[in-house]
This record gives structure tokens, sequence and C-alpha cells, in this order.
């Protein structure tokens, strides 16, 4: 799942986040690899179909407010986390 700046910055605003939007967003769309990766192990849970590569670790599909609060914790730690994880990714 890919979130656009526009919706990652409602979901800001409703959980009253105040750092950096674009962090923010490259932690949305970064936290969602966690979701919809593998159809080959599709699940079922409280009428919604989840699926994953390890479905007892899919906590972000369908959970976009878990995913942005996941996001939030990692930014609280460290505000350029998701920054420095794309530079580490592309080496």
């Amino acid at each position: 799942m890919k979130f656009t700046l526009d919706y990652t910055n409602m979901t800001a605003r409703q959980l009253r986040f105040k750092g950096n939007l674009h962090e923010f967003w490259l932690g949305m769309n970064a936290e969602s690899e966690h979701g919809n990766l593998n159809s080959r192990t599709d699940i079922t849970f409280k009428n919604t179909i989840l699926t994953a590569k390890n479905p007892r670790i899919n906590i972000k599909f369908n959970e976009t407010i878990l995913a942005a609060k996941i996001t939030i914790a990692h930014l609280n730690k460290q505000p350029d986390y998701y920054s420095r994880l794309l530079k580490t990714e592309t080496k």
C-alpha cells in the first residue's frame, strides 16, 4: 500500500503529530510493507482478509492508525529514522 501525502497529512492531524510530514509519509509507506505481501497466506480476522508473508506479524493491513503510531514511535526516537533507513536500503 502506498499512502498519499494528503492521506498522511490527514492521519498526522488526527493523531496530532507535529513533526516532519515528509518523514511521516516515508514512515507510513515503509511500515505498510509489513502488510499485503503474499497472497498465498491469506487469513481472515474479524471479517477482514489479511495477507502477509507471515500472518502473525501482519499488523498494518487495514490498520493504518496502528502503522501511523508505529511510525510516530520510530520518529520520536530518531526524527530522520526513515530517511536513514531509505539510504541504507539503496546502498
